[in-house]
């Protein structure tokens, strides 16, 4: 025979169990909700695809000559190689690091920064396209 108190406590176990009182016990509020603020925006928005694309035209122009250049005697200051695939590497490298912190700022919230990185890398490889130019490439 069970003592009367154990009965009392497996029928409150059960109320408290029971399905009615557990969603009115374990009703939480929900989790806030952070707002979206204006200045958040896509990765590759219209001015970051515009932006993005610049930067690969004028790498790819600014590696073009830079081949041409050097299959032509020329000597490149600046690079670490004299070779056309070095050169190729290291100039879309340079482009790929640069979105790589662009992306990397946008994540953190920087979105003057990302833009600013993908205006670098702009200004930076028509630096050497001017470069070359100076220095007699076509």
């Amino acid at each position: 025979m069970q003592a009367p108190g154990s009965v009392i406590h497996i029928l409150l176990a059960l109320i408290l169990c029971s399905p009615t009182h557990a969603k009115e016990r374990s009703a939480l509020p929900d989790a806030p909700v952070a707002k979206v603020t204006s200045e958040q925006h896509r990765f590759y928005d219209k001015p970051g695809k515009i932006l993005f694309t610049a930067a690969l035209t004028v790498a790819a122009a600014d590696a073009a000559q830079t081949c041409y250049f050097l299959q032509h005697g020329g000597k490149e200051d600046y690079l670490p190689t004299q070779h056309c695939p070095q050169v190729n590497l290291f100039i879309f490298g340079e482009v790929a690091a640069q979105e790589a912190l662009a992306y990397f700022w946008h994540k953190t919230g920087h979105h003057k920064l990302e833009r600013l990185t993908r205006f670098i890398s702009i200004v930076d490889n028509t630096s050497g396209i001017v470069h070359s130019k100076r220095h007699g490439a076509l």
